[in-house]
């Protein structure tokens, strides 16, 4: 059935087609990007706190580099040039800092974050940008990022229990719009 299709064409209309047909599959292989993507947590994926002693009530409690991510991303096109805006590192802690034992609970607001050694900020609870990124191809390695939390020295911590407390922390790797 096809053969006799294309003998019904004549030759300049399926030369015609044929060539819009290679036009669509270059354009369409041309305009093709590769985005790629991938957070590794090498350590520190919750935050995990123990009150035991009058100092952390205080002062409050200093984690250094608890949180170490490995970052790999890469945006270019079917040639392999960079393309794209790079992408961005955001932070959404699941809800409040929960008690291990019993029904206690820490807002997430007495935590502050500082990533690779920058000024700290105050955790909101929802999702928080905490790093951009350039766009790149794979050749270019991103260093770790490492992340520090101080709880209890921006906003003081009140009526918590000498027990331990736990927050899960979701990392969340996106191009940038």
């Amino acid at each position: 059935m096809l053969p006799y299709f294309f003998e019904m064409i004549k030759p300049e209309a399926l030369k015609k087609i044929v060539l819009i047909c290679l036009l669509c599959i270059t354009t369409s292989a041309l305009n093709a990007q590769e985005t790629l993507g991938n957070i590794t947590v090498k350590t520190g994926s919750s935050l995990d706190v123990y009150f035991y002693q009058l100092s952390h009530y205080a002062s409050g409690i200093t984690l250094s580099t608890q949180t170490t991510l490995g970052i790999y991303y890469k945006e270019t096109d079917a040639g392999g040039l960079v393309t794209g805006n790079g992408w961005q590192l955001s932070i959404e802690p699941d809800g409040d800092i929960r008690s291990l034992y019993s029904n206690d609970f820490i807002p997430i607001n007495v935590v502050d974050i500082s990533v690779d050694g920058g000024a700290p900020e105050t955790l909101t609870g929802g999702k928080q940008l905490i790093k951009e990124g350039i766009a790149q191809d794979a050749s270019i390695v991103i260093p770790d990022i490492v992340i520090s939390y101080s709880i209890g020295k921006t906003n003081p911590i009140t009526n918590v229990s000498n027990e331990r407390y736990m927050v899960l922390l979701n990392f969340i790797l996106e191009a940038k719009p």
